[in-house]
């Protein structure tokens, strides 16, 4: 696995977290409310939520050293990216949920976060300036 890869994939998981969370909104809105300005806000929020997986792909393939592998290894991002092009047609749209398989990747790294706040506590708790 590429190291450095990975590290700037790590540093796209909050706007993938909150490109995903923006998935459910978005399509409510859609299929919701038919007058404008949330027409429009609705479907450039989709090419800003797509263009943020898409660059998420492009920037950690370019940064990878064997770009077919890295890809062959990440088919859920490929497929993401493909499946959920904003230009399909609307039948296709509903695609678009798929975006937020996405968060579950995403939630190994809030458990992590998690994990790490109460050791954090416990260090700086035990350092020499509350010792005193």
């Amino acid at each position: 696995m590429n190291e450095r890869a990975e590290q700037i994939r790590l540093r796209f998981d909050l706007p993938i977290l909150v490109a995903a969370s923006l998935v459910i909104p978005v399509i409510v809105v859609e299929q919701s409310v038919k007058s404008e300005p949330w027409t429009t806000a609705s479907i450039i929020l989709n090419w800003i939520i797509w263009t943020t997986f898409l660059t998420e792909m492009v920037v950690t393939t370019f940064f990878a050293d064997k770009r077919g592998e890295w890809l062959r290894r990440h088919p859920l991002e490929l497929a993401v990216i493909v499946l959920t092009v904003p230009l399909l047609p609307a039948l296709l749209q509903g695609s678009r949920v798929f975006r937020l398989v996405r968060l579950l990747r995403l939630l190994r790294l809030v458990r992590f976060m998690q994990a790490l706040r109460p050791r954090s506590r416990l260090r700086a708790y035990a350092s020499p300036r509350y010792l005193r």
